[in-house]
């Protein structure tokens, strides 16, 4: 069986790694926006700790994901859509698809 792949820019990317990318990126901006609740039985300052404590994670898994995407298509890990060809195309095509789960 065959591993299916999404293209970007030039770069063929497991569809998986990207898949699971997108959904952590928009949970992360959902967290980010107190959306959705933690709990409504938590205290304010600990459903603000849980919020903020999911978020965290959510952060945590887009950038291991990240890493695992450039080592899945064979281009160096970096963070600079300046320069980096790969990773400027890739935040705007990600971008579009988080935008598109939250619509």
């Amino acid at each position: 069986m065959t591993e299916e792949i999404i293209k970007i820019g030039k770069w063929n990317i497991p569809k998986a790694l990207v898949n699971e990318y997108v959904r952590f990126r928009a949970l992360a901006d959902a967290y980010a926006l107190s959306n959705p609740k933690v709990t409504g039985r938590m205290l304010f300052p600990l459903a603000e700790y849980e919020r903020s404590m999911r978020w965290q994670m959510c952060v945590q898994r887009v950038m291991e994901l990240h890493r695992e995407i450039c080592k899945a298509i064979n281009v160096p890990y970096s963070e600079n859509s300046e320069i980096d060809e790969f990773y400027k195309v890739f935040i705007i095509e990600t971008e579009k698809m988080v935008r598109s789960l939250q619509s």
